[in-house]
């Protein structure tokens, strides 16, 4: 079991390495043991948990993620509570943070960028 993961399996899924840390939570590369499919699996943490205000909040992130549908946007699989944890589960997409990709040093095209910008904004637009 790899060291910074809390535990090897979540509900219906195996944890395989931490992608991130926010505020709220952590998120996690994982696999939905019954369908084999790659996903991306939130959880808030344990001491958001006992806060209710933490725990109310990511109940209406995990509702409104749901009901998001864009090709630019991230589209939720799955949320529930488990083991004392709420957790979402999202599509895992493939790539470089955009923090690594508008790094100082990389060579990008004004079109480059405005593509990119383009998709961001169309995302944020249908938020």
């Amino acid at each position: 079991m790899n060291s910074d993961l809390p535990q090897e399996s979540f509900s219906h899924y195996r944890l395989l390495s931490r992608i991130g840390v926010g505020g709220m939570g952590e998120v996690y590369r994982a696999r939905h043991i019954r369908l084999d499919r790659p996903v991306a699996l939130k959880v808030i943490r344990h001491r958001r948990q006992a806060d209710p205000a933490s725990h109310d909040r990511f109940l209406r992130e995990m509702a409104l993620t749901g009901r998001l549908d864009h090709p630019n946007l991230i589209r939720a699989h799955d949320a529930w509570e488990a083991e004392g944890c709420l957790y979402l589960v999202m599509e895992l997409i493939q790539g470089r943070p955009l923090a690594e990709v508008f790094a100082p040093g990389n060579s990008l095209t004004p079109r480059d960028i405005a593509g990119i910008m383009r998709k961001a904004c169309l995302g944020l637009g249908h938020l």
